[in-house]
């Protein structure tokens, strides 16, 4: 939302605007802005605030910012961004909010409903959004239940961040919405009946951050073959972090040494026919695999490929794996290739199966259940996490060799 809102501009050493953030906030953090910090396992963090320092910011904040209710009489004239307090959206939305609307400055940038049960039920209200804010930048409409967005959605010319998650009716998104040449956040994560994302989506030239729900076979489609793809074509090329969940029919997320270049954070949560997974992912940093039934890691020996072929995860630091039936032992390419160099936390959770770091090839199978040799590649590895994973028995000697190893945790293995 910052960067929706214009907070962040690049840097002249071409500096990606997601670490300019964070920058950011350690700064706050060390001035004491932030109350505490909570880390998650896959690099996300999240700040707490005292209240003193937040009724502060609230009354600094004004009258740009200001927190309303449909019923307001008396609304600043320089508002700029507006949130509201309602937890319940009007019955006589046909009515109330237009004349909400009509007391707001034309030149809003953010309208946000937090605090939401059930949000929008028309489309006529964001027809309405677009006809009176030109100049809006953040739409945040979260929880509302409309079937579809007007094609008319493309005039906003300078949004950058729409918020559609956990609408449960809207089916389709108009392709018009592609035109928006400078949005960054779309996030549809919790759209359980969206059929497919809007044609072209892939060229979408300042897409960043994409948080999605989707009944699609395959991202990007064209990955079954389903659309001709121009030559020399590079798809998601300003797509930095990208968020899949609950998508019950994907099956695929490939794509061609064009594809997904600049992505550095993959998160893959409920995907349970996922068996195909991209291998040309250079920028990746951080990758999250959750809940996916169908997924084999192994990635190489497939139709004649070698494993020395794999070298898309060259620049991978964070790994984690959670409930993945079908994960025994971790790949080869994680071990062996240019990931060995670069990773630095591992955690691995609820595999039921899991029973082995990895197999050297001169050992037998390992029935043993132990961390066979190979983990000391790893040389850059600093966090280890390894729980509940029944299967689990025993250390390998060679674990002394990770002298860059500063927090091992094993918890809920077959000994533990």
């Amino acid at each position: 939302m910052w960067m929706g809102q214009g907070l962040i501009q690049p840097s002249q050493q071409k500096e990606e605007m997601e670490n300019i953030g964070n920058q950011y906030l350690d700064e706050l953090l060390q001035i004491s802005f932030f109350q505490d910090v909570e880390f998650h396992p896959v690099g996300a963090r999240i700040f707490k605030m005292h209240d003193l320092v937040h009724d502060l910011a609230l009354l600094v904040a004004r009258p740009d910012c200001s927190t309303l209710n449909f019923d307001c009489k008396n609304i600043f004239t320089k508002v700029r961004h507006v949130s509201t307090l309602e937890v319940d959206w009007p019955e006589e939305e046909e009515e109330k909010v237009p004349r909400f609307f009509g007391k707001l400055n034309k030149n809003i940038r953010t309208i946000s409903f937090p605090n939401i049960v059930d949000g929008p039920r028309s489309e006529s209200f964001v027809g309405s959004c677009i006809l009176r804010f030109k100049y809006i930048r953040v739409l945040d409409l979260q929880k509302s239940s409309f079937k579809a967005l007007p094609n008319s959605i493309c005039y906003l010319k300078l949004l950058r961040y729409l918020d559609l998650s956990d609408n449960r009716h809207i089916k389709r998104l108009p392709n018009s919405i592609c035109k928006l040449h400078h949005l960054q956040t779309l996030i549809l994560v919790e759209c359980e009946s969206l059929d497919e994302l809007p044609r072209h989506i892939e060229t979408m030239m300042s897409l960043r951050l994409l948080i999605v729900t989707t009944q699609q076979i395959a991202l990007p489609p064209q990955a079954l073959g389903k659309r001709e793809v121009k030559v020399g074509m590079r798809c998601f090329n300003s797509l930095h972090n990208l968020c899949l969940a609950d998508c019950n029919s994907l099956e695929s997320l490939m794509g061609g040494m064009g594809t997904f270049t600049t992505l550095t954070t993959l998160i893959i949560d409920g995907c349970p026919r996922l068996s195909l997974l991209s291998k040309h992912l250079p920028a990746l940093e951080t990758l999250a695999i959750m809940r996916c039934e169908s997924l084999d890691l192994e990635l190489g020996n497939k139709n004649g490929e070698k494993e020395d072929d794999i070298r898309g995860f060259g620049s991978l630091r964070n790994f984690m794996l959670s409930v993945l039936p079908k994960l025994e032992i971790l790949p080869k390419w994680l071990i062996q290739g240019l990931t060995s160099n670069t990773l630095l936390c591992l955690f691995i959770e609820r595999c039921d199966n899991f029973r082995a770091l990895w197999q050297d090839e001169e050992s037998p199978s390992p029935s043993s259940s132990v961390l066979l040799e190979g983990i000391d590649h790893l040389i850059a590895l600093r966090q280890l996490k390894i729980q509940y994973c029944p299967q689990l028995s025993a250390l390998p000697e060679k674990m002394g060799n990770l002298s860059a190893l500063t927090h091992l945790t094993i918890m809920k293995t077959r000994n533990r």
